[in-house]
Parts: C-alpha cells; structure tokens; sequence
C-alpha cells in the first residue's frame, strides 16, 4: 500500500514538473514569436526582403495560435512583405481581420498600414472600387500621423489604380506628383527615384518633353545611390522616348551600354519584366536596320514568364522571317501568335466574366449583410426597447412599494400616537372619576351629618320654638352653601364670593349673638 501511495506521489510530481516545462517552453515560444514579429517591423521601410526572410521562419500552425494582437500584426506584416517583395498579395484576403481589428482596437497608425494593403490587395483582386475605398479611409489617418514617407507611398497607390484600373491620368500625375512632394519634403532618395520614374510613365502618354527630365534625374540618383533597379528602369523608359525608326541606333546603343553596366541576366524577379521589355526593344530595332541574326539572338533571350511574353516572341520570330522572306516559318509563328492571342482573349473573358461573377456575389452578400445588420439592428433595438420597459416597471414598483412602505409607517406611527393619546385619555378619565367618587363621597358625608344635625334640631325643637327659626335660618343659609358649593366650585372666586354674600346676608338678619345666647 506504502509503495502504492509513493508511485502516485512520483507520478503526480512528474506530471506537474512536465506541464510546467510545457508551460515554460509555450511562454517562451510566444515571446520568440513577438521578438520575430518586431524585428520585421523594425525592417519593413528599410529592408523588406529580409522582414519577408524573418516572417517566413514563424509557421503557419504558430501564427494562428497567436492572440488576436499578434496574429493581426502578422498578417500585416506579411502582406506588407510580399507587396514590396514583388509577390502577389491578391489571396492574402486574411488582411481584412486586421483592418476590422485595428479598426475596433487601434492603433491608427497600424489601421492605416492595414487600410493601405487592403487597398492593394483588392487591386491586384480585381476590385478598383473597394481598394479607393480604403486608400481613401486610409489617407486622413496618414496625414494625421505626420508620417511623409507613408504619405507618400498612398499617394503612389492611389496614383497607380487612377492609371492602370480607373484609367484617370490628370489625377494619376497629381498623385504621383503628391508623392514626389513627400518624398522630396522627408529627404528620401530612393522613393525620390521611382516615384520621379513613375510620374514620368505618365507623362509619356502625352508629352515625352516633360517626361525626360524626370528620367533624367531618377538615372542620375539611381547612379549615385548605387541602386540597380532603378537604373535599370529608368534606362528602359528613356529608350522610348526615341523615335523607334529613325533613332534605332541610338536606342540599341543604349541598350547594350545598359548591358554592359549591369549584365545581360535579371537579378531579381522585379528585373525579369525590364529585361524582356529592352531585349523586345533591341531585336525589334535590329529588324529595322535589317539585321535578322542579332535580332535573332536578343529574341532568344527573352524569358517567356506568361503568355504575353511569349506572343512577343512569336511576333519577333515572325517579322525576322519576313526579313528573310521565309513564307513558311513566318506563316507558323503568325499561327503560333495568333493562337496565343485568342488564349489571352478567352483568358481576359473568362476573367471579366469571374470579376462579373465576383460582383454579383459580393453585391448578393452585401445584400445579405444589409439584411442581417438590419435584423440585428431590429433586434438590439427591440431588446434595448424592451430592456428600458423593464427597467421602467421595476423602477415604478420600486417606487410604489417605497411610498406604500413610507404610508405604512406613517399609519404605524399614528396608530402608536393614537395609542398613546387614548393611554393619557384613560388616565385622565381615570383621575377623574376617582375625584369624582372622592366629592361623592364628600357630600355623601354632609348630607348624612345633615340628617343628624336635623333629627337632633327635631329634638329640640318642642322645647324652643326661637332655637328652632334660628336653626331653620341656619339650615337654609347651609343648604345655600352647600348649592353654591355644588355649583361653582370649579371656580373657587366665585364660590367665595357668593358664599361671603350668603353669609353676610345671613348675619344681617339675625341677631347672631342673641340668638346663639
């Protein structure tokens, strides 16, 4: 039994030292989940690519342990990475939790944040409408905060849904314009250069005149920033802005001094589309002075990374086989490209008619929310009608059973006073009755000394006659008295002074002293 107890005891010690060391071991992994989550962060504006790196080592089954706080950082932080890493982010729709977090929780920087890559990521979905929106809910909140740089980059995306989705170029430039402003006012060269080279995109549609200079000043300070990518962009925007035909050489020549600065082969996938487009620009130029073979060879170095590259590529192969007046193989890649245009169309149809799909869903369930929200506005709004009448009810019942108990111990107390008062009455009552049997008494005594003093007069009065008058006198004097007595003496004045009058009347008319004699 001993050895029983001692198992159990060993077993409950290991079972409470194994959960605390889970316990410990959890703690631990949540607090190197949010140092992660900081260090991206602190990353995010400088170096997204290694904040991508960063987020990439929490796993997936982790971030969704998280407490709400974390997991809406993480989503975006996440987002964030992948829009500035060049990665789509149109599935990244978890990016709505966050927005309806900070929304609820604060705080309005990180709204903003969350606001802005909702934005973009409903772009890259298909939905301009929704994505203005929330730039739009974003913007005051940024220029509350102060924030240039996120100034900014809004006005950039917001400039860059006018262009592409809403097709609004006055109000493009004036963003990007807006954008270069706050780029220029924080002292911020790199956004300086791609925000001068977007601008420039745009103003290419209408003058190519103003478009140069900034060009111009984005190549100047991607060369003395060191900073390829722009570079890289601005030397393919400049080779437009030469006549196709007549500035072939010159254009050509650009190119291959582009090569030559910065290789022949994209380094990142954000080079891949500034590559094809020059070696597109190279061969296509080589066609026009009418050399096939180096057109040829540019043409074979263009990676086909869709199905747009690869139509360009057929088209090249075809305009190099009516250079060289090869019938057949212009006939096979003009059936090549056509094929791959209709794709494409069918493609673009297929996308318009999910984007329609997509609309008429989203309006049946906006629909379908509007009538829930009214029905639990209804319902809220029927409990808080019905909440404010019980609370009515229960405060007039308390109200009525408050003034029933105040009248209740007013009839208490007053039936306690009339109590006392019919005590003090009975006394009174009392008392007067016992002087009352007292006076009775009294008078009770003087009629019988009364009798006695007539029956003894009756005894005297054969032997004087003159004894008798005066003891007649003598009696109706005292019977007077005695009157006067019952009548009045409650006033003790009055009884005095009829009583002196009596008796003065009474010695007036006697001979007192003869008749005593």
């Amino acid at each position: 039994m001993k050895r029983h107890i001692g198992l159990i005891s060993v077993l409950t010690v290991l079972a409470a030292v194994l959960f605390l060391s889970v316990l410990i071991s959890c703690n631990d992994r949540g607090a190197q989940l949010r140092q992660a989550l900081a260090a991206a962060d602190s990353l995010m504006m400088t170096d997204p690519l290694a904040a991508l790196d960063t987020l990439l080592t929490i796993d997936s089954a982790d971030a969704d342990g998280l407490p709400r706080a974390d997991r809406a950082l993480y989503t975006l932080l996440r987002t964030e990475a992948g829009y500035k890493c060049w990665l789509p982010v149109a599935e990244n729709t978890a990016i709505s939790e966050a927005v309806d977090y900070y929304r609820r929780k604060g705080p309005e920087d990180r709204l903003a944040r969350a606001l802005t890559m909702q934005g973009a990521v409903l772009s890259e979905s298909g939905d301009p409408d929704g994505a203005m929106l929330a730039y739009k809910e974003a913007e005051p909140l940024i220029e509350r905060s102060g924030d240039l740089e996120q100034l900014g980059l809004l006005h950039t995306h917001i400039a860059s849904l006018y262009q592409t989705s809403i097709v609004n170029d006055k109000n493009a430039i004036l963003r990007y314009r807006q954008a270069l402003q706050c780029f220029e006012k924080a002292g911020l060269p790199e956004r300086i250069m791609f925000a001068s080279i977007a601008l420039a995109r745009v103003l290419m549609i209408d003058s190519m005149d103003k478009a140069v200079p900034h060009i111009k000043k984005a190549l100047s300070m991607a060369e003395q920033y060191g900073n390829r990518l722009c570079a890289l962009s601005a030397l393919e925007l400049l080779c437009y802005t030469y006549e196709p035909r007549h500035d072939a050489r010159k254009i050509i020549n650009l190119i291959r001094e582009s090569f030559s600065l910065y290789g022949d082969k994209p380094q990142s996938t954000a080079e891949e589309n500034i590559y094809n487009n020059l070696l597109y620009n190279a061969a296509t130029n080589y066609i026009y002075l009418g050399k096939a073979d180096s057109a040829r060879l540019y043409s074979k170095s263009i990676q086909a990374n869709c199905k747009a590259d690869s139509l360009l590529i057929y088209s090249l192969y075809g305009d190099i086989a009516e250079l060289e007046d090869n019938n057949g193989d212009l006939l096979t890649y003009l059936n090549h490209a056509h094929r791959i245009e209709l794709e494409i169309l069918e493609e673009g149809y297929d996308t318009q008619l999910r984007d329609s799909e997509l609309r008429y869903d989203h309006s049946r369930l906006d629909a379908e929310l509007y009538k829930r929200d009214r029905s639990i506005l209804f319902l809220i709004l029927l409990f808080i009608i019905s909440s404010a009448i019980v609370y009515a009810v229960i405060h007039i019942l308390r109200r009525l059973l408050r003034q029933q108990k105040i009248e209740t111990e007013k009839q208490k107390s007053l039936a306690e006073n009339l109590k006392d008062t019919a005590t003090e009455l009975k006394k009174e009552l009392d008392s007067q009755k016992s002087e009352n049997d007292s006076l009775a008494r009294e008078k009770h005594l003087e009629e019988e000394e009364r009798k006695k003093l007539e029956q003894l007069l009756l005894k005297h009065t054969s032997s004087n006659t003159e004894l008798m008058r005066y003891y007649n006198t003598t009696y109706n004097t005292m019977r007077q008295l005695i009157d006067i007595y019952d009548i009045h003496q409650s006033n003790p004045g009055h009884l005095l002074d009829k009583s002196v009058t009596v008796a003065r009347e009474f010695i007036a008319t006697t001979n007192s002293f003869g008749d005593a004699k």
